[in-house]
């Protein structure tokens, strides 16, 4: 792992030496595709803790739902409880479109750039 510096450096080296100016266009694209993939490296991340947040919250209420069914019974408090849950669910489909739609921009990103 420590030598995938001095290896980009010498390929660097190496199509400087071939392409002489030219090479700096593609080295702006390899920047700007390593910018780029980057932050939504950094944003994925986000949505995927905030994702994980939402599945806890949701488990939590389908858990305190399912450890309390009698009480919800008898005081039909079933239709409350399901109503809290499915808007739990919704915000957490809500963030998993969110996943889906910036992995497929990376996925893009990434054979969109070479």
């Amino acid at each position: 792992m420590a030598q995938v510096p001095f290896v980009v450096v010498v390929c660097f080296g190496f199509l400087y030496i071939y392409l002489d100016w030219a090479f700096f266009t593609g080295f702006v694209v390899f920047l700007i595709s390593f910018v780029v993939n980057t932050l939504i490296g950094i944003y994925l991340n986000k949505v995927q803790k905030e994702l994980m947040t939402r599945k806890d919250e949701r488990m939590v209420e389908t858990n305190q739902a399912l450890n309390n069914i009698k009480m919800l019974k008898l005081y039909s408090w079933q239709d409350l409880f399901e109503a809290k849950i499915n808007r739990k669910r919704d915000r957490e489909l809500a963030t998993l479109k969110t996943q889906g739609i910036t992995i497929s921009l990376l996925i893009g990103f990434v054979y969109f750039f070479p």
